[in-house]
């Protein structure tokens, strides 16, 4: 490989077969009305707050099987990942730029339990404002450069560009206005699905079920305050695993690092171990005392697939 393409057709295909079967599918069971809405959502709230988790499935898993998932093929050109560089740290294989494989030091994450492996990353999209995502993937990673002027002390950060290499599909959980109006793929993604709960349901129907996503898509957008806060987002997702199985292995979701313009997504270790996706390159950054950030090195390219060298960059800021 002699380059890395960092540009995207950023289509983001709507994938209404299985939305629109799944819908057909539902049509014809008691729709969730508002007062059942506002139960389910009162003792997701309650049960999070006391960490039962196996109860936060079960609720979870009862809504799966009676809404429409909404689903998004995943064919952006790339995504890209970020880990930061521990003092004097240099990686050199792909597989430490991955999810980790180290149980012991994963924490709780919005779609994790503490010990449980995922690979989160960030795509390319249609940001109302272009923000890159690579600056999306270094505030997912390095919080405290959104809160302190300045930091103590220079670090290094290596993101990491993954193509996808088999066809796979992601639920959508950005419904709420904020997300919309900042991200035209997320407009485009919203605008499809409420349309089509608009056509196949009546009113009544249709209200609960997008209260039912919006409050989904905010929690799993959110600054994370305490312990209990992704454990209703977390408790979805394996609830979707629990019923469709390996069919859904994604999620992508509106980032709250990137004030909402930018398009996360979640992938399961079985996708990442099932080479879904291919490593394509890495890259270096160092993040200077005044926050500024700057290539540290340039792109290395994988060597047999995975091991890679990193060179400087050339004409590196001095200052």
């Amino acid at each position: 490989m002699s380059n890395l393409d960092l540009t995207n057709s950023q289509d983001f295909s709507i994938w209404d077969k299985d939305f629109l079967e799944k819908t057909d599918s539902i049509i014809n069971l008691p729709a969730l009305n508002s007062l059942e809405v506002e139960i389910i959502l009162k003792e997701l709230e309650e049960k999070s707050k006391t960490s039962n988790f196996e109860e936060l499935v079960d609720i979870c898993y009862s809504i799966v099987q009676r809404v429409p998932i909404p689903l998004v093929k995943i064919d952006v050109n790339y995504i890209v990942r970020c880990r930061p560089n521990d003092p004097g740290q240099i990686f050199k294989q792909s597989s430490e730029l991955s999810y980790n494989p180290n149980q012991d030091k994963i924490s709780q994450g919005r779609f994790n339990l503490i010990k449980e492996p995922i690979f989160y990353a960030v795509l390319p999209s249609n940001s109302k404002n272009n923000y890159p995502p690579e600056l999306a993937t270094i505030f997912e990673t390095c919080k405290d450069l959104k809160t302190i002027l300045t930091i103590a002390k220079e670090k290094l950060v290596t993101l990491s560009y993954w193509k996808i290499a088999k066809e796979f599909f992601a639920i959508s959980l950005s419904f709420y206005d904020e997300a919309k109006n900042k991200n035209d793929n997320i407009h485009n993604i919203n605008t499809f699905f409420e349309t089509i709960l608009k056509n196949r349901f009546t009113d009544t129907s249709k209200e609960p079920l997008l209260k039912l996503y919006r409050f989904l898509s905010q929690k799993a957008s959110h600054v994370k305050e305490d312990d209990s806060d992704y454990l209703i987002t977390t408790a979805f997702k394996h609830a979707l695993t629990k019923f469709y199985g390996k069919k859904i292995n994604a999620i992508i979701y509106s980032g709250a690092d990137s004030e909402n313009h930018c398009i996360n997504i979640a992938l399961s270790k079985d996708l990442v171990d099932e080479k879904y996706i291919d490593f394509l390159g890495a890259i270096m950054y160092k993040i200077k005392l005044d926050k500024q950030i700057i290539p540290y090195t340039e792109i290395a390219y994988p060597m047999q697939g995975k091991y890679f060298i990193f060179q400087p960059v050339k004409n590196l800021p001095t200052s």
